[in-house]
């Protein structure tokens, strides 16, 4: 009770106080143009275009002559809010000003929120941070089951449009809040066990109360009934569903009309392979990550301008295959999915929810092999491959993790710009 107490207090204080500083600043957004700035975009049936992650904007001219179309920027929320209700709006000029540098450039840019990067503040709230069934707390903080941290965090996301636009950008990314992705924290474990997500008066009201509070699932313990456990393990999963229904629905509220990206790494848990994992009392392991992507597309509220966003393109599963011209027909519960990437599945699952799809490359890892992966240019290398995946299944486009690598020389721009070519255009709006 006094936790609770302790949290509301600091949320009040937190939404009372609102002051914007300027230390410097140039108002780089206020004469940028009113949505995308480019003058010829590609068509719809476009081939897929190439882009970016953490583009660098001093090489945005050089990476757009050779074919590289997409920029993206991300936030860092602990940069631009550094105090409770202090936002600071130098930092939102330097952004504007990158924005501006890549649609000169001809590129069309896609926003990071960066609510991942949480400010220290917010983490020191009472309860900010997710706990699993073993009372471990997360270091990242709980967007899920924290009606107030949201709150939070729609004033955040107010103070971008406000100072940056959301209308400048092409796409939105869209996490769980406190992850990179949308996913629950890391460990595998099962992470339900805040006052929120256990009935307290933390939980959002647009989530549906836990139906087994107290159960504690990955100890092998059957003892509810196998309906309870599902039931259970559904209410785990909506709750990524919800926190991303609640930023769709706020971004589309604030005025964007842009593509809604919600990036879904991997293959996940496919329907086939749930029940097993029910009947065992949900085992520790991928379930406690929420990765039921099925669920979690077909929970979606907002509906327009989404983007099933594959994170993990040509990450070795389902042995880098494309898309088929009969897997619409291949029913999701089918085993014959279990064999597929996770580009094809998570294509699988746009097509069948009338969404788009786009996504990314894995990022450099350490493992020679891997990167000598990463740095192949041939038809055996991962820009190859991940581009035929992506043309294969019908992407909007497909980003390069990360824009350092192409910076640095690790993958040279040519090969990435090849991969659509230097005539290609930025791509069309959402609609367009």
């Amino acid at each position: 009770m006094l936790l609770g107490l302790l949290a509301a207090v600091a949320v009040a204080v937190a939404l009372v106080v609102v002051l914007v500083t300027r230390d410097g600043g140039s108002d780089a957004c206020a004469d940028l143009p009113a949505g995308q700035g480019i003058s010829r975009v590609g068509t719809p049936s476009a081939a897929p275009f190439v882009g970016t992650l953490g583009t660098h904007p001093e090489t945005a001219d050089d990476e757009s002559r050779a074919g590289i179309k997409v920029a993206m920027v991300e936030l860092a929320w602990r940069d631009f809010e550094p105090a409770k209700g202090r936002f600071d709006a130098a930092y939102a000029d330097r952004v504007c000003a990158r924005i501006r540098t890549y649609e000169q450039a001809g590129m069309q840019v896609t926003l990071g929120l960066g609510l991942h990067y949480a400010p220290a503040w917010l983490l020191a709230i009472p309860g900010s941070r997710f706990v699993d069934q073993d009372g471990h707390r997360s270091d990242e903080p709980d967007l899920v089951f924290n009606r107030d941290l949201r709150r939070l965090a729609d004033r955040y996301l107010a103070k971008i449009d406000e100072l940056i636009g959301l209308q400048h950008f092409w796409a939105v990314r869209v996490t769980a809040g406190g992850n990179a992705e949308l996913l629950y924290p890391r460990g595998n474990r099962y992470w339900a066990f805040s006052d929120g997500a256990q009935g307290g008066p933390q939980r959002p009201a647009s989530m549906a109360p836990n139906p087994l509070p107290g159960w504690r699932p990955g100890t092998g313990d059957t003892s509810p009934a196998l309906a309870q456990r599902e039931a259970w393990a559904r209410w785990y999963v909506a709750g990524l569903t919800d926190v991303a229904n609640w930023q769709l629905g706020e971004l589309r509220r604030l005025g964007f009309t842009g593509y809604l990206q919600l990036l879904t790494p991997g293959q996940g848990i496919r329907p086939a392979q749930v029940a097993p994992r029910v009947a065992a009392g949900l085992p520790n392991g991928l379930f406690g990550r929420g990765a039921v992507w099925s669920w979690v597309y077909a929970g979606l509220t907002v509906r327009d301008g989404v983007t099933a966003y594959v994170s993990s393109v040509a990450d070795g599963s389902g042995d880098d295959d494309a898309c088929g011209p009969d897997d619409e027909a291949v029913r999701l519960e089918s085993r014959t999915v279990l064999d597929w990437s996770a580009a094809r599945w998570i294509s699988r699952l746009a097509r069948h929810n009338g969404f788009s799809v786009a996504g990314e490359v894995p990022s450099l890892r350490d493992s020679a092999k891997r990167r000598a992966y990463y740095r192949d240019p041939s038809d055996d290398g991962l820009a190859a491959r991940a581009y035929a995946q992506a043309k294969g299944c019908g992407f909007l486009g497909l980003y390069w993790a990360h824009d350092d690598q192409v910076r640095d020389g690790t993958v040279s721009v040519d090969v990435l710009g090849r991969l659509a070519g230097p005539d290609a255009l930025p791509p069309a709006p959402a609609g367009g």
